[in-house]
């Protein structure tokens, strides 16, 4: 795709935790991954990471 579109962002939110999944989850398209317990602190960090790139 062309820019920007192919600079979209997409992020995982899981419960599932298991070390295959954290080695996958990019190979799928995900640019990011957040596991359970969420907090706005998290989300707030992982927003500035792209907002800032």
């Amino acid at each position: 795709m062309p820019e920007p579109k192919n600079k979209i962002p997409i992020v995982a939110l899981t419960a599932h935790n298991p070390k295959l999944f954290f080695d996958d989850y990019n190979d799928v398209g995900f640019s990011n991954l957040l596991t359970k317990p969420y907090s706005v602190i998290k989300i707030k960090e992982l927003i500035e990471d792209f907002v800032v790139s």
